[in-house]
């Protein structure tokens, strides 16, 4: 499954500058999956807290409607940052994708230009000694090698930001299995495992819950994998991205005990591992 990227891309009306300033539509700026886009270049920053730190106000950026695209306007939201003493809450400009990652790195305390562009962002960034720069088709065909504050680089023409760790180190729990031993009952393995009769007949297709065999193989959980709730998430779009079906949004429902659709940013969902 794709990671999670940062980037700008066009103002609301499709254009590359002239617009309202801040996003108007919710997609000048946004977090999305990763895509590719015939990169070039993967450039992997070799410090992991000045990564996190860019990728954080990255995120922030991100989820902050008073910053949008324009290419003719693209250091404003940096300026307007650096004027707010760095805090990007409060702050309202504009970025394009260039400017966009330049500044967070700057912002980081990155000692960069954050006017820099995408023609002149990998000499710059491999000129600090804290990128290594990668151009293999394992690094730029996928997202198999990203590390969060990661950059996937277009030369000439786009960039975005990893803000996770490729999904080879996702956290997965795998099912946990029980064999039923001799004077087992259903409730003695629940209470046991701390789940419920229920739960158990669901999981293992049990048609009579007073009869279980001693060797017979249970499954006391599911697998599944963590995910974490970004802003425009519903569990609708999460179903659809990680189960293929939207409507399999009450799966994950079941599976966190949820008795309403809503969620918030931040939050870390259980997801059926298929």
């Amino acid at each position: 499954m794709a990671i999670k990227i940062g980037h700008a891309s066009i103002d609301e009306r499709g254009k590359i500058a002239g617009g309202k300033v801040g996003d108007q539509t919710g997609r000048e700026i946004c977090i999305r999956n990763w895509y590719s886009k015939s990169w070039n270049v993967y450039l992997e920053c070799t410090d992991k807290k000045l990564a996190d730190k860019a990728a954080k106000y990255m995120e922030q950026i991100c989820m902050d409607d008073n910053y949008g695209y324009d290419q003719g306007q693209r250091l404003t939201g940096y300026n307007s940052i650096v004027a707010n003493r760095g805090n990007v809450k409060g702050g309202k400009g504009e970025f394009d994708c260039s400017s966009l990652v330049a500044s967070c790195y700057k912002l980081a305390g990155l000692n960069i230009s954050p006017a820099l562009t995408t023609r002149n962002l990998r000499s710059a960034l491999l000129a600090t000694g804290k990128f290594k720069g990668y151009t293999g088709t394992k690094y730029i065909n996928s997202d198999a090698y990203a590390k969060r504050g990661g950059i996937y680089l277009k030369e000439g023409s786009h960039v975005v930001m990893a803000l996770e760790d490729s999904k080879k180190d996702e956290t997965v729990k795998d099912e946990i299995i029980y064999t039923v031993k001799p004077g087992d009952t259903l409730s003695k393995i629940a209470k046991a495992h701390n789940t419920t009769v229920d739960s158990l007949i669901k999981l293992n297709n049990i048609k009579n819950p007073n009869v279980i065999n001693v060797g017979q193989k249970l499954i006391l959980a599911e697998a599944y994998r963590v995910y974490t709730v970004i802003k425009g998430d519903t569990l609708s779009k999460i179903a659809r991205e990680y189960l293929g079906n939207a409507n399999r949004y009450t799966e994950i429902m079941k599976l966190n005990n949820m008795k309403s659709t809503v969620i918030r940013v931040g939050q870390t969902l259980k997801i059926p591992k298929n």
